[in-house]
């Protein structure tokens, strides 16, 4: 592994992204304690929100997110629960790598070992799209540590993704205004309101911000399960994905789940897409309250 100021682009853009990223910490809506947790692949960032007595609640970003993203669902989360959300040592935020993972099994290892780190077991773990690609290897390769599990627009996992969305991420990359148009298109439910539409611009100037502080780093492609994997399933899970998802079609991972994943329970959101925590943000925390506490 290259040392720092690696994954950064600079000292400077090390600087530049921490001062970005704490202005926006500085609004996490309920009180916090952070730490850092060791792990093989480097120094995992946590931060814990709720009862410490609570029961834990591991939340998962997206791809190019940090913990952050879960600003607008946090405060109902931990009326109840020990909600620990992560920045992924893989991705942007205030983890620190000493390593990259080359498959979703390492991926999964990685959150074993936070978990371990936290001498947690029994835990209910939460994803986001790629969190969610990682969530489901979880739920698969780790089912001790969980105790329920939760896959909210599973990037892949149950269906391809789409070549359109592939090549609109690919061309999203190569101007502001091309980046503009991807993220209206993928959040096209949400900016129809005025918050979807002001969290739709902070995440435009999030990943421009990424963009110009961090250096490209390798990924692991989220694919799809096979139906064995999926069938394979043991952690009674939950997976919602948006009737306008634009990742991969909807429909196909809803009934293939349905065919082949009888711990995984699938449903539709109407009136969104990938943005569905944002377009439809009570339904599902509603419906995700619900399962954790069936």
């Amino acid at each position: 592994m290259r040392p720092p100021p690696y994954p950064f682009r600079s000292e400077a853009a090390r600087a530049e992204y921490l001062a970005f990223y704490d202005a926006r910490a500085a609004r996490w809506p309920v009180p916090s304690r952070t730490r850092m947790v060791s792990t093989s692949f480097g120094e995992t960032f946590v931060r814990e929100s709720g009862p410490s007595d609570g029961r834990p609640l591991v939340l998962l970003p997206g791809m190019s997110a940090s913990s952050l993203m879960w600003e607008t669902l946090v405060a109902p989360l931990a009326e109840r629960h020990r909600t620990i959300a992560v920045d992924s040592v893989f991705d942007v935020g205030r983890s620190t790598p000493s390593r990259e993972a080359s498959s979703a099994a390492e991926l999964a290892q990685w959150v074993d070992e936070v978990l371990a780190g936290l001498a947690l077991e029994g835990v209910d773990l939460v994803g986001m799209s790629y969190g969610s690609f990682i969530t489901a290897h979880v739920a698969l390769r780790r089912p001790e540590r969980l105790r329920r599990s939760v896959w909210l627009a599973p990037a892949a996992v149950a269906a391809r993704l789409s070549w359109l969305w592939v090549v609109g991420a690919l061309a999203s990359g190569l101007s502001p205004s091309l980046h503009r148009r991807f993220t209206e298109w993928m959040f096209a439910d949400a900016v129809k309101t005025p918050e979807g539409r002001r969290i739709a611009e902070e995440l435009i100037v999030d990943t421009q911000v990424m963009i110009r502080c961090y250096e490209r780093r390798p990924i692991v492609t989220p694919s799809t399960m096979s139906d064995a994997e999926l069938g394979a399933i043991r952690v009674p899970s939950l997976l919602l994905v948006g009737e306008h998802e634009t990742v991969g079609s909807a429909p196909e991972a809803v009934e293939r789940v349905r065919a082949v994943a009888p711990a995984v329970q699938a449903e539709l959101v109407s009136g969104a897409g990938h943005d569905l925590p944002i377009a439809r943000r009570d339904e599902v925390l509603a419906r995700v309250l619900a399962f954790l506490d069936a």
